[in-house]
């Protein structure tokens, strides 16, 4: 990998990004929109020298980095504690939302693109999780409907990152015959079970003895903590366990126990959020760069179907847990910039769900996955090959940036017609 070349991709990179942040600005646009949107321009520039050439492992070295930093930082938010009413309702929405997209996402993409094998439509229902944050600037003040959404971004992007890394472990492991996926369950249920132990207990033990030991550092806290973070998944995936795991387990300690008394969750949580701002720029861009989103209207108008279908089953998924019985007491909620009690306040409207069914895009977790996946198959000889699986990721990775692309566009428009029509005390609407 040249150097030049290096430096001219974190060149334009960094540039996209500084235009990208005054555009959004200015136009009141999705940050992630822009971004996408330069990828794909940058794609087209570079036709005649692709991307590969730059190099996969800086590739895959910034999405899995981008990965890390979302898991730890979303560990230390999921606080024991501060387990409320509102967040067992986002534990439930995001649950039942997963498997109606594993149940009815996934077959529509199989039928749709003729796919071959079954393993790309799982990938591409995975993820489309939700990410409330893609769109959360430019939405308005805060309620109880945002800061829903919220937690329920957080859980489902955990639970697409666990889903996205079992589902390659396996596939990694197993034969494919004939076109058919033909995974041996009883075969893998022991080396799947032990890498995913693994994971778990490298970051217990390593948090255990990195917070004992840093709550003695007087300084440089977040710094520590974020090579304690690095060093858990490499020691994790080292001992072929999961380093995403041991990720989580380790900020789930680091969240609930602290760093030290004078450094918290809070401030650790800072510093992996604005060191996630840098990285989140250029994992957008190169999403974007190599998904080469064709624009024939076949193509447009299967993802556009996608995302009606996708904003169905978030609603399906509403009406589905409103069957289970509600809670009457919880926590507290900031709005407005005060805390407001919820108690008797999780009882949706018709418009509060129609809202938040179209105002989650998939996000930065989708993107990162996206040029994880691609570094990681693209111009590898595998078995999978047998089945055109690499060659049918292109295809799920391509959809799955165009169903991003759909979803922020749904969302804006959500956002708009959520906000107050009138000024004054009298003025209605969610935002």
């Amino acid at each position: 990998m040249e150097v030049l070349s290096v430096l001219t991709l974190l060149a334009v990179i960094v540039l996209a990004g500084a235009l990208c942040s005054f555009f959004s600005r200015s136009l009141r646009l999705p940050k992630a929109l822009l971004l996408l949107l330069s990828g794909m321009s940058l794609r087209f520039l570079l036709r005649s020298q692709p991307l590969g050439e730059w190099g996969m492992v800086f590739l895959s070295a910034l999405a899995l980095l981008m990965l890390i930093m979302i898991v730890f930082e979303a560990g230390l938010q999921l606080r024991i504690r501060e387990f409320d009413t509102l967040s067992g309702e986002a534990l439930r929405f995001a649950g039942a939302g997963l498997v109606l997209r594993l149940a009815l996402i996934s077959g529509a993409v199989y039928a749709l693109f003729s796919l071959r094998s079954f393993i790309g439509a799982l990938l591409f229902a995975v993820l489309v999780a939700p990410d409330w944050s893609m769109v959360q600037r430019v939405t308005g003040k805060e309620s109880r409907v945002t800061e829903f959404l919220g937690r329920e971004s957080r859980i489902s992007s955990l639970l697409a990152i666990f889903a996205v890394f079992i589902v390659i472990g396996v596939v990694q492991t197993s034969e494919q015959t004939s076109g058919v996926l033909a995974l041996d369950f009883i075969g893998q249920a022991a080396p799947v079970l032990q890498h995913l132990v693994t994971g778990v207990a490298v970051g217990v033990v390593l948090g255990l003895i990195g917070l004992r030991i840093l709550r003695k550092v007087e300084a440089f806290s977040s710094l520590a903590v974020a090579g304690f973070v690095l060093f858990a998944f490499v020691l994790a995936e080292s001992l072929r366990g999961n380093g995403v795991l041991a990720v989580a387990a380790l900020g789930l300690l680091a969240g609930n126990l602290g760093v030290r008394k004078r450094t918290g969750p809070a401030e650790v949580s800072a510093f992996f959020s604005g060191l996630s701002e840098w990285v989140a720029v250029g994992v957008f861009v190169l999403a974007g760069c190599v998904a080469e989103i064709p624009l024939n209207p076949v193509f447009l108008a299967k993802t556009l179907a996608l995302f009606v279908l996708l904003v169905l089953v978030r609603f399906i998924a509403f009406l589905i847990i409103s069957i289970i019985p509600q809670g009457e007491t919880g926590g507290t909620v900031v709005a407005g910039g005060a805390i407001r009690n919820i108690k008797n306040t999780l009882r949706w409207t018709l418009r509060e769900k129609a809202f938040m069914s179209l105002s989650a895009p998939p996000g930065i977790v989708t993107a990162a996955i996206v040029l994880a996946l691609w570094t990681l198959f693209a111009g590898q000889a595998s078995s999978l090959y047998a089945s055109g699986f690499p060659t049918e990721l292109q295809v799920v990775l391509q959809a799955v940036v165009a169903v991003m692309i759909w979803s922020i566009l749904g969302a804006l428009g959500a956002a708009a017609a959520a906000r107050p029509r009138t000024a004054g005390p009298r003025a209605s609407g969610l935002l």
